[in-house]
């Protein structure tokens, strides 16, 4: 992903840590739409809320690592697999 974003937009600090502050933003609301399927409008939000704004993950927000990323496909995985799985069984 950073080799993508560096051949688009040259490899500029400032172009990469962009990219990180908006995959975080996604990550917030990929974890407040994971958790509404779980738990009430109001305790999505407070999760969503508790995770944006812990301290360790805006610190590391800054930097260029891939944890982030990752989390954020990892959460989107859990957001499909529990979106097909309320659809009922795949197989008959």
């Amino acid at each position: 992903m950073l080799a993508l974003e560096g051949h688009l937009f040259s490899f500029n600090l400032g172009v990469f840590k962009i990219f990180n502050i908006l995959i975080f933003l996604l990550l917030v609301f990929a974890i407040h739409r994971l958790a509404r399927k779980f738990v009430s409008e109001a305790q999505a939000l407070a999760v969503s809320l508790s995770f944006g704004f812990n301290p360790t993950l805006l610190y590391y927000c800054n930097h260029i690592l891939t944890e982030i990323p990752f989390t954020l496909v990892s959460v989107c995985a859990f957001i499909a697999m529990e979106s097909s799985d309320s659809h009922g069984p795949s197989r008959a």
